[in-house]
């Protein structure tokens, strides 16, 4: 997504760009000048857009890795004090732990 959004902010300042040029043959400076800043302005929302999706990935990625760690760390722990896994779900859960939040028992 991040990449799509930089490939459209980069379509959007050429389109602005070529269309400042044009307003500067048949019009004016200064409407070239805020022709630019337009194209500017609308590309930097693009390319905003990229660098949160790319950050939100980023940090979205480093939670799934921690949540995975202390799955691991919490299973171990348990299976230790004498608890099971469900075989439904894959959950571990304490040894007085008599049906798994999926619902399927202890064997």
């Amino acid at each position: 997504m991040a990449k799509h959004c930089n490939l459209i902010g980069l379509f959007v300042l050429a389109i602005g760009i070529i269309e400042a040029v044009f307003i500067w043959i048949y019009g004016s400076f200064i409407l070239f000048l805020i022709a630019l800043a337009v194209a500017a302005f609308n590309s930097f929302i693009y390319f905003a857009a990229a660098e949160l999706h790319e950050r939100l990935e980023t940090l979205e990625n480093k939670v799934n890795v921690q949540k995975l760690e202390i799955n691991t760390m919490t299973g171990h722990k348990l299976m230790d004090n004498g608890g099971w896994r469900c075989a439904g779900c894959g959950r571990t859960n304490a040894s007085y732990v008599g049906t798994c939040a999926c619902g399927r028992g202890k064997k």
